[in-house]
């Protein structure tokens, strides 16, 4: 049986809610067989591991694995991401809306210093040096300094 994007972002709607300022996610309805609650007004999804939290649901009888990041889009804009999603301060389970930006591959991968380290960076000749981010009260707000002083340094 064939799944298609619509019917599982039908369902993610239809089965959680998210909040944009903690990052998490709640299950609205039981999806489970047998009559018994699992969990509704809880936190939903689980560690995967790698760092990332996920979402799971059974759609037309097959198990449906999604990234929390992923439907945090979803459920913010109408639409899954069309590329990547970067976690701006490199913590991979901060799915708060302020930290996640729709990215291409390779902006991902530009972004790498930054997990690696947890701070904001400025690539300077090929090294990566730390920029203050003390002032900035969202991390897309830091990001965007750093891109900005990255431009004016045409480092990229």
């Amino acid at each position: 049986r064939f799944v298609s994007a619509p019917d599982v972002e039908a369902l993610l709607l239809a089965t959680f809610s998210y909040d944009p300022v903690t990052g998490h996610f709640v299950r609205l309805i039981d999806r489970s067989q047998g009559g018994h609650s699992r969990g509704i007004g809880k936190r939903a999804g689980h560690p995967a591991g790698v760092g990332y939290r996920t979402l799971r649901l059974h759609v037309k009888g097959k198990r449906i694995v999604v990234p929390e990041h992923r439907a945090a889009f979803l459920f913010m804009t109408g639409k899954l991401p069309v590329d990547k999603v970067d976690h701006l301060n490199g913590i991979r389970d901060d799915n708060r809306w302020c930290n996640l930006q729709d990215v291409s591959t390779q902006e991902n991968n530009r972004n790498i210093a930054v997990r690696e380290t947890g701070r904001q960076v400025v690539r300077i000749g090929g090294k990566y040096y730390p920029l203050l981010t003390d002032g900035y009260d969202c991390p897309r707000e830091a990001a965007a300094a750093r891109d900005t002083l990255n431009s004016i340094l045409r480092l990229f």
